[in-house]
């Protein structure tokens, strides 16, 4: 966030929650509604808990799946929701796995929060996919599904 200008404790605050169990995730989404915070980030089984217990609050997510399957959004290119981020693909028990890079992922969803705070509306950012796979991957072994077509599609499109 520093590079977008962003300074911990002068312009920024953060509240990181972070847990596994379900009921725990909703009590501290709705401590975190009660605290007026500006955006939410989540990743995970969290996303899918933030779809059903944040309505009224932007939530940005870095999610391995397709965020209009899930239901988190209505379009990769206008997702019409309270709801933004990227997505990326992960083959589970197969041989090539694709992912983004880590940092890059950080650096991609702090760039929605920025627009967030700056007045852009989550329904109108379109969602974005991971442009870089893991190591080892080779081009000719790719596989991309209806969500990583999509959203480059998005992406290209403006």
């Amino acid at each position: 966030m520093r590079e977008l200008g962003y300074v911990k404790g002068q312009n920024l605050t953060t509240d990181y929650r972070a847990s596994e169990d379900r009921n725990q995730i909703i009590t501290m989404a709705a401590e975190l509604m009660q605290l007026k915070v500006e955006a939410i980030v989540t990743q995970g089984t969290a996303t899918r808990i933030a779809k059903s217990a944040i309505m009224s609050l932007p939530v940005v997510f870095g999610f391995s799946g397709d965020p209009i399957e899930a239901g988190f959004v209505e379009s990769l290119a206008r997702p019409g929701t309270n709801m933004t981020g990227m997505s990326f693909l992960s083959l589970e028990g197969g041989l090539i796995s694709y992912g983004p890079n880590q940092s890059n992922s950080l650096h991609r969803l702090s760039i929605f929060v920025d627009k967030i705070l700056k007045g852009a509306k989550p329904a109108d950012l379109p969602i974005r996919a991971a442009d870089e796979v893991r190591a080892g991957d080779k081009p000719e072994n790719r596989q991309t599904n209806r969500c990583n077509n999509s959203a480059e599609r998005a992406s290209a499109g403006g």
